[in-house]
């Protein structure tokens, strides 16, 4: 299969020096995982976007035909590039905002209801504050969440934490010259996204890998290729749904509810500990 060229046609997303062949593939490759696959719940709706950058899948979901999208990001130089880009791409300026802003103060100023979908692409690994995080959206209560964060293959309830560069633009942001950021397992993520009230599946990227028709090592020999990075579409259930479903739809997974009470039970522990 052919992936639209998107970032060919739109380039000045593209940094200097990244404008290789490969490069371009696998920006229009996860174009096409994150958006393309999700127009039914971008196409017309109100996007919020957490840690934009210089807004390249923000245009991409007000091409896609996004109502509107808000854009939150920690970097002004970033926020200001993209404006630019956005705006001289001809999209009306009542359409989009971005923000200057730390991810987890600027949600608190939005209001449950204020968005029908939220992205959360390359984010999740660059924060140590998932609960809190995880627990925002489920108070603005969008209906569907998009997440793309690496996870680590540990099958125990864990995160991974690090220390990261905030000089450098595409790690955590911070006033110090290192900030922690966290990488969840498998289980842990799937575990919060139950918790935050939504039923998930995964993109499936192996398929779409072997459907590509040319190669991609940026996506084919990178962390996608072995489950290392997911790209997970989030449904909200209805209020008063239980964590597992009886039969649950084609191809959707809903959390363990074993697994949710045991990261509950753990939380409660952890609160006694530090009181």
């Amino acid at each position: 299969m052919q992936v639209r060229e998107f970032f060919r046609e739109y380039d000045a997303f593209v940094p200097q020096g990244d404008g290789d062949a490969r490069a371009l593939l696998r920006l229009d490759v996860r174009r096409h995982a994150i958006i393309a696959d999700n127009l039914d719940v971008i196409e017309g709706k109100r996007v919020l976007d957490i840690a934009s950058h210089d807004g390249r899948m923000s245009f991409a979901a007000l091409e896609a035909g996004a109502e509107h999208v808000i854009g939150v990001e920690g970097r002004p130089e970033l926020v200001e590039a993209a404006t630019r880009h956005v705006a001289g791409y001809g999209i009306a300026p009542e359409r989009f905002e971005f923000r200057v802003g730390d991810a987890h103060e600027a949600l608190a100023d939005f209001q449950p209801g204020q968005f029908d979908t939220i992205f959360c692409l390359g984010f999740l690994h660059h924060t140590p504050h998932h609960v809190r995080l995880l627990r925002e959206f489920r108070r603005l209560g969008a209906e569907h969440l998009i997440l793309d964060t690496p996870i680590t293959l540990d099958k125990k309830l864990i995160v991974e934490f690090t220390l990261e560069d905030t000089s450098d633009t595409l790690m955590a942001i911070g006033d110090r010259p290192a900030a922690w950021a966290g990488r969840m397992s498998r289980p842990l993520l799937e575990a919060l996204i139950g918790e935050a009230g939504y039923d998930f599946r995964y993109f499936d990227w192996p398929r779409l890998m072997r459907r590509l028709d040319r190669p991609c090592p940026e996506i084919t020999e990178s962390k996608y290729a072995d489950g290392r990075r997911v790209t997970v579409r989030c449904q909200r259930r209805n209020a008063g749904d239980a964590f597992v479903l009886a039969d649950p739809p084609r191809g959707w997974r809903v959390p363990d509810s074993r697994l949710t009470r045991a990261v509950l039970t753990r939380a409660r522990r952890l609160r006694r500990l530090f009181r």
